[in-house]
């Protein structure tokens, strides 16, 4: 590698010398691609739908509720699961090529849940075995040296083909992204306040202030308040810089305006013929082609330009925007309409069309930016963006700092220093971005591992848990939501915590840069927290799986228990007794509140230990905390109702086959108990079998996804064999850290209709054959008067019984 590489870790370097280390990332990309050789079991309709998941969407929440989507001609659609039309999108020129090589998945509907399970095989050549640093579910870690730098080298596979024999280096395209292209994200605001000149940004908060105590010294604490203005005022509120002309002095500028009169404005100004058209017509000399109708133009043409906008519902036509413009953002604009009949009044009126521009894009005292009320006009409004004009396009600077090139720099981020893009060699408007190959700081190891072994110190703990929190508040502050908090995704530099994996995140700002440098995802998907419907087994909120409730940082106790102790915490479950005992182990660690994270990182003592912690039951399997897609349980619940369950034995039961695992057995005793027992109705659909499963096998008890076989090793398919009793027990059992599973289940709707309060036990019955074959009943949910006419097999051999509790007893 060539001496060009030391500059690529630098923050800032200028553009000649970006453009030669971009050359250089270049020549290495052409020789490393075609190591990269990989087999899939997906087929090419799976692609279309991670295609689809890709997709954003005029409406991000429509990322949540598509259930199947359809290609006809150029055009996509997504439909709910009632497969009522929900919206239209252009199809990519990538969907668009899939589509003209397989016919056969035009115009048909293709459900969401169709996209098969990945079981990926990386046929990797003894060079980059040996550079193997960690292999995940769509990613896989190289160390490779550029110039005098060990660098890790992530790439990222959103594309199910991506490096295999039918779409191999040869049939795609990159772009190379540095990260001295960008700079420092600070907030979660979008994007034009961190590229304005810093003193501008200064003189304009100054003014601001200035006002504000101004107000201040008229009594006036909160303007926007109408009594306290009355009550407090003390004099008439006076600034000595308001200008002499900027007045409302004339009388015809309040007349009322009948909103036919801007209509027909605007006809004679689309009628006109525009030729010789001179700067004194913007300037309102003639009334025929005003400032307002200027600025409308200017308007709508950014909206759709700009920000991809369609107005499908008709609520910012011209005469609308207009309307808005004349009659609320700047009312002196109405000048140009002649609405004063007094000539001698006219030069009063004008107005030169770049002050109506300020106004557009920056706020007044009182007022949002003219930009931010005409967005706000309806509810189904443009992108939340900022707006800028410039005077002479010819000598404006550079274009990219409309975007605001700012990406997440933090002492305990992991620092990716250049961001590749991969896209199909026919995507010519690089629309859809099929991986990443990020070329990363290295590290040492990951959290997993170092508490694993157990040689952390305390010390090392605390400093690591406040890193991971500082780095965690940083992200929140500019606006990404870190989805995937497992301890292998923090990785370590000696004591320094560095947060890394951004394949699952919820992010809100917007900001192209972070998509750009690898740090969101493109896709209306990951705009909305809801729409993920992914997560690892332990460490996913609710929200992200499709539920209603809030996240936990599970992660943060595994740093001060050993090994063993915070998964009997977490998931053993213990009566009053014991939960007593544990709380005076805990209270002479030094810790009253395990709950705030502040007060343990500053007063526990000493790593909290129970000397009766099962050493088989933690987390040693690495392959039980990769990320797990919900569509994964929806198509190993369909393969459950499609058996045919002729000798059914226990050993089904127990998992030793992963056909109908311990999971899906006691999701149908839940569902069947809610019904029968405390008569609940899923009215709303958050309560669907599929919706429990996900909560059952991510939350409530992760070891029992080892029934779904996602470890594809089989030597180790013996330490994953989970009973059903012992599921059953945490369904009405709580643990020390957590509430009992049926309470979880219950209140995985948190914001609508929940089954009633209601406790929980579980019976083991006699229905077992001499053979230890189970006695099934087959039970159809329609006729429970549940949502769909689905069959499911309710082992007979346990029971679930939910008792309502009541008033009295909840007063209590």
């Amino acid at each position: 590698m060539l001496t060009e590489f030391a500059l690529l870790t630098a923050l800032t370097l200028n553009e000649d010398e970006r453009e030669v280390l971009r050359d250089k990332l270049d020549e290495w990309m052409k020789l490393f691609l075609p190591k990269l050789e990989r087999e899939s079991t997906r087929t090419e309709k799976c692609r279309l739908i991670a295609s689809v998941e890709r997709q954003e969407f005029k409406r991000d929440w429509h990322a949540e509720d598509w259930r199947f989507c359809k290609f006809v001609g150029k055009k996509g659609f997504i439909f709910s699961k009632n497969k009522s039309q929900r919206e239209e999108f252009k199809a990519t020129s990538f969907q668009k090529r899939i589509l003209r090589q397989n016919p056969n998945l035009s115009d048909v509907f293709i459900g969401r849940s169709e996209i098969k399970e990945e079981n990926v095989n990386w046929n990797l050549k003894n060079e980059l075995k040996d550079q193997l640093l960690s292999e995940g579910g769509e990613a896989i870690v190289f160390s490779q040296k550029f110039g005098k730098n060990l660098m890790a080298v992530r790439i990222a596979v959103f594309d199910p083909f991506l490096f295999t024999e039918q779409f191999c280096a040869g049939q795609i395209k990159w772009r190379t992204h540095l990260i001295s292209d960008f700079g420092t994200a600070t907030n979660i605001k979008k994007d034009d306040a961190l590229v304005i000149p810093v003193h501008e940004n200064v003189i304009r908060n100054f003014a601001n202030i200035e006002i504000f105590d101004s107000c201040d010294n008229c009594g006036v604490q909160n303007i926007n308040d109408e009594y306290h203005v009355i009550k407090h005022i003390t004099k008439i509120i006076s600034l000595k810089n308001a200008s002499g002309s900027f007045v409302l002095d004339d009388p015809n500028l309040t007349k009322s305006c009948q909103m036919s009169s801007l209509k027909q404005q605007m006809t004679k100004w689309v009628n006109l013929t525009m030729q010789n058209l001179t700067k004194n017509i913007l300037d309102q000399k003639s009334s025929n082609l005003c400032v307002p109708i200027s600025v409308t133009t200017l308007l709508r043409f950014a909206m759709k330009n700009d920000l991809d906008f369609v107005d499908e519902d008709d609520d910012f036509t011209f005469d609308k925007i207009l309307t808005t413009l004349t009659m609320r953002i700047y009312p002196r604009s109405l000048a140009g309409l002649n609405l004063n009949p007094k000539k001698e009044g006219i030069q009063f009126q004008t107005n030169d069309i770049e002050t109506l521009l300020e106004r557009i894009c920056k706020n007044t005292y009182l007022k949002e930016s003219g930009w931010e009320i005409v967005r706000k006009q309806s509810y189904l409004k443009p992108a939340k963006s900022t707006c800028k004009f410039e005077q002479d396009f010819e000598t404006a600077t550079d274009k990219k700092e409309d975007d605001a090139l700012v990406v997440p720099i933090h002492e305990n981020i992991i620092r990716n220093f250049d961001n590749i893009e991969i896209f199909d060699s026919g995507d010519k408007k690089e629309e859809d971005c099929l991986g990443w190959i990020t070329i990363m700081e290295k590290c040492d190891g990951n959290l997993r591992e170092k508490l694993k072994n157990g040689n952390a110190t305390l010390k090392e703990r605390k400093k690591i848990a406040a890193g991971i929190k500082s780095g965690l508040e940083y992200l929140d502050e500019v606006g990404i939501w870190h989805c995937d908090k497992k301890l292998a995704n923090f990785l370590l530099i000696g004591d320094v915590a560095k947060i890394c994996d951004f394949g699952l995140v919820w992010e809100e700002s917007g900001r192209k840069s972070f998509r750009k440098l690898g740090y969101t995802k493109r896709g209306s998907k990951y705009r909305n927290m809801n729409a993920l419907l992914a997560g690892t087994p332990g460490f996913a909120g609710q929200l992200q799986l499709g539920g209603r409730d809030f996240v936990d940082n599970d992660y943060f106790m595994f740093l001060f228990c050993d090994w063993k102790t915070i998964w009997s915490l977490n998931y053993r479950p213990i009566d009053d007794q014991e939960k007593n005992e544990i709380d005076k182990i805990i209270l002479k660690c030094g810790v009253q509140n395990i709950n705030d994270e502040d007060h343990v990182i500053e007063k526990i003592t000493k790593i909290i230990s129970l000397s009766n912690a099962p050493a088989s039951f933690c987390l040693d399997d690495p392959n039980l905390t990769k990320s797990c897609q919900m569509s994964s349980l929806k198509q190993q619940m369909t393969k459950c109702v499609n058996l045919t369950m002729q000798n059914l034995t226990i050993n089904i039961l127990d998992q030793k086959s992963s056909n109908l695992c311990v999971p899906i057995s006691v999701t149908t005793l839940i569902r069947y108990a809610m019904k029968n027992d405390i008569a609940f109705v899923d009215k709303d659909d958050h309560y669907t079998f599929d919706k429990i499963l996900t909560t059952l096998t991510m939350t409530v008890y992760p070891r029992s996804l080892a029934g779904l076989n996602l470890n594809p090793k089989k030597d180790e398919k013996y330490f994953q064999t989970d009973d059903v009793e012992t599921l059953l027990e945490r369904i009405c059992e709580k643990t020390y850290l957590k509430e009992s599973g049926w309470k979880i289940v219950r209140r995985q709707n948190l914001i609508g209709s929940q089954p009633a309060e209601s406790t929980c036990e579980y019976e083991k019955g006699l229905s077992i054959y001499k053979d230890g074959a189970i006695k099934m009943q087959l039970v159809n949910e329609f006729a429970t008067y549940m949502s769909y006419e689905t069959w499911y097999l309710l082992p007979q051999a346990y029971s679930l019984k939910l008792t309502r509790i009541k008033k009295t007893q909840l007063r209590a």
